[in-house]
């Protein structure tokens, strides 16, 4: 009606109308009228494709009052499915279309403008019938062309879902690995080369779908679990702090205990921590100290390690009392059902 008539003799009729009806039938088209106009009209609708399957994963919108699109596309590009990156107005009408990738098949899942005006984008790229997957990442500039890609993953299935420039310049990416038993975040600098990897979960599939950076500048993920919880797959909620490390050292009391993992631990009265631990095989090791509350007071080591022995002397000014060292690994064979955890008490002794 208010297309028709314009908005203001709408009202117009409205009022003569209530001034000369009865209260009842007033009383009935004021209701009709109230919900008509509280139910907001469809501004627009688009669709963007060729004789081939396109889906969008992602919107957002951008600095300049239009938006972004992020998806796949068979019709455009390589055969093999390429990401799709669309660029419209505000009205949805398109101004640029951009495709990524080469031989393989590649998709788009998640996408951000960044600072510079440019896009991030997320996804996936690899040949689906043998499940070599990686996570795929994508910089642009403001008209879409490519900047750099980069590839993270192992030698299982590795998904990117969400991605975000963080406060500091850099980016956020989670999703799943290894077949989607786990939930993978990866933090990359400016230019998307790796600083840090982690993964969280149990012994079934667990994955993520969206990540956000907190106030605190730690890191929110949303995504499913089916090791914890109820039965079928929950809700997985996970907060970290700024290196990723979910608080306390209860996350992973479901994760496997690997055989031939070993950690030995003394303290000396020095102050100083001396340990030994050994990997059955290579990969991320991390070496994690925790108070008596549970609460981490210090990282001892963490990086890419070959299997073996490795001896770390470090020295700690902290308190003396009784303490936690946790060793995690994350062995290369993938990380299903490979994410191995040991945890051992000690005592340190003041100087």
């Amino acid at each position: 009606m208010h297309r028709l008539l314009g908005l203001d003799k709408v009202w117009f009729y409205l009022y003569n109308y209530i001034t000369k009806e009865t209260d009842m039938k007033k009383l009935g088209v004021i209701l009709i009228l109230l919900l008509f106009f509280s139910v907001p009209a469809q501004a627009w609708e688009r669709t963007y494709g060729g004789s081939e399957v396109e889906e969008g994963y992602s919107v957002r919108e951008t600095l300049d009052g239009g938006y972004i699109i992020a998806g796949g596309t068979y019709s455009f590009g390589n055969p093999g499915g390429d990401v799709y990156l669309i660029k419209t107005d505000a009205s949805g009408d398109t101004i640029w279309t951009r495709t990524y990738g080469g031989s393989r098949w590649e998709v788009g899942r998640s996408v951000q403008q960044t600072s510079d005006e440019g896009y991030i984008i997320a996804g996936q790229r690899g040949n689906i019938a043998d499940t070599l997957i990686d996570v795929y990442l994508i910089k642009t500039d403001a008209s879409g062309d490519t900047i750099w890609t980069r590839t993270y993953g192992g030698s299982d299935s590795d998904v990117g879902r969400s991605v975000q420039e963080t406060s500091d310049g850099c980016y956020i990416i989670a999703g799943s690995c290894a077949a989607g038993n786990a939930v993978y975040l990866i933090k990359t600098d400016a230019s998307g080369d790796s600083i840090w990897t982690r993964t969280y979960g149990g012994n079934d599939a667990d994955g993520s779908n969206s990540v956000c950076e907190t106030s605190d500048g730690g890191y929110i993920i949303a995504g499913y679990t089916r090791s914890f919880g109820a039965d079928e797959a929950d809700v997985y909620l996970i907060k970290t702090d700024a290196d990723g490390n979910s608080a306390g050292i209860e996350e992973d009391k479901e994760t496997r205990y690997a055989p031939g993992l070993l950690l030995e631990v003394q303290s000396l009265s020095e102050g100083e921590l001396d340990l030994s631990y050994f990997l059955p095989g290579s990969g991320l090791a991390r070496v994690e100290l925790y108070d008596a509350a549970g609460k981490r007071v210090g990282v001892i080591e963490d990086g890419e390690r070959q299997a073996g022995w490795h001896h770390i002397t470090r020295p700690l000014s902290l308190p003396c009392g009784i303490y936690f060292v946790r060793l995690s690994a994350t062995l290369e064979e993938g990380c299903k059902l490979e994410r191995l955890n040991i945890t051992e008490k000690v005592i340190l002794l003041g100087k």
